[in-house]
């Protein structure tokens, strides 16, 4: 048997979201909105010129709100690529109303768009309200797309799962009742792609990295170094953040924007050496009442496929009281995440299991 790489899930959870998510779960999508992901995401390739290099290295690395200052409209990188990586960083940023707003302003500015492409785009928005919590206004973006596209496939069966979610929530059925009914679907033929949708959105919610702020005390080239790695420069943004640091040693956002970029430029450049790891550990070391310190290491770790200390990490990141409930909920996820690949380590690599 070959060997599980858990790597694989760690690393391309967001991959696989974007697969299953480009292939509209289950809904058909032709030219005009649907691309290779897998291949937009692939740093194998020469990015050196292409504008998608700084938010692909930054996705890779869980850097999503970095990410997303980099796909506004108007920027650099065009649809319909920008709107997938958006939705593809919102997800796990939990940046839900930006990305509602993104998809019905393409709807709006592609009322030509084939009629598959527009399902997908009113499924996406029957997700993003759903992870909100709005299930009446998740089934309505569902229904829609299910006009749009196959009657007897993922829309409908989203729609129908999404309704019972409402039943519970109203006390018009039980949880048990649920899990019963739930279980008996119809699936289409196109419907092998809902399991794998609703696996890739569950693997997606990976905690994002803490980015600090630019720094008052070394402002400029705390200013210059973001614009490098913005433009992919990530060695040269290092550069300054070491520039920086040697000046303002026991400032908080200057090591943490140093080590965030140091794990970037070697996730990038296929390395992965102790300095990384060292780095987020002294922050936690000289700053142990930070959360946001045990969280970045916690994530690091987490994509570095050490899950004993990412699960450590990010308990004692979970473990603070001023930490935000949704970055909390995000961790919690993550910790699950851990305890699945985990699960799936002891089948297959029971030596490596932590």
């Amino acid at each position: 048997m070959k060997e599980f790489k858990t790597s694989v899930v760690a690393l391309t959870c967001l991959i696989s979201l974007a697969a299953s998510l480009f292939s509209a779960a289950a809904i058909a999508i032709d030219e005009d909105i649907n691309s290779n992901l897998s291949g937009i995401l692939n740093l194998d390739n020469d990015f050196a010129r292409d504008p998608k290099f700084a938010v692909v290295a930054f996705i890779k690395t869980a850097r999503f709100e970095r990410a997303l200052q980099l796909l506004q409209p108007g920027g650099k990188i065009k649809d319909p690529e920008r709107l997938l990586l958006y939705i593809l960083c919102s997800v796990p940023a939990a940046n839900f109303d930006s990305a509602v707003l993104e998809c019905k302003a393409w709807l709006s500015r592609n009322p030509q768009a084939s009629r598959s492409s527009k399902a997908f785009v009113h499924a996406v928005i029957g997700d993003l309200l759903r992870r909100k919590s709005d299930l009446r206004g998740a089934i309505a973006e569902y229904n829609i797309a299910e006009t749009l596209s196959d009657p007897d496939g993922a829309a409908n069966e989203l729609s129908r799962q999404t309704q019972l979610l409402l039943d519970v929530k109203e006390r018009r059925i039980t949880p048990d009742d649920y899990i019963k009914i739930s279980k008996t679907g119809r699936m289409s033929k196109t419907d092998a792609a809902l399991g794998d949708l609703l696996l890739a959105l569950a693997t997606s919610s990976k905690t994002p990295l803490y980015d600090a702020p630019p720094s008052a005390g070394a402002k400029t080239l705390f200013e210059q170094a973001q614009s490098l790695e913005n433009q992919g420069h990530f060695d040269k943004a290092l550069s300054l953040y070491r520039k920086a640091n040697e000046c303002h040693p026991n400032n908080f956002a200057i090591k943490t924007a140093l080590a965030n970029c140091a794990f970037t430029a070697e996730t990038i450049s296929g390395d992965s050496s102790d300095d990384v790891r060292k780095q987020y550990e002294a922050i936690t070391q000289k700053f142990p009442d930070q959360w946001k310190a045990w969280n970045n290491l916690g994530v690091a770790m987490y994509i570095r496929d050490d899950l004993s200390l990412a699960n450590k990490s990010l308990r004692k990141a979970a473990s603070f009281e001023n930490i935000p409930q949704q970055r909390r909920d995000a961790i919690k996820e993550t910790l699950s995440m851990c305890s699945s690949i985990n699960m799936l380590k002891r089948h297959y690599e029971p030596h490596t299991a932590k």
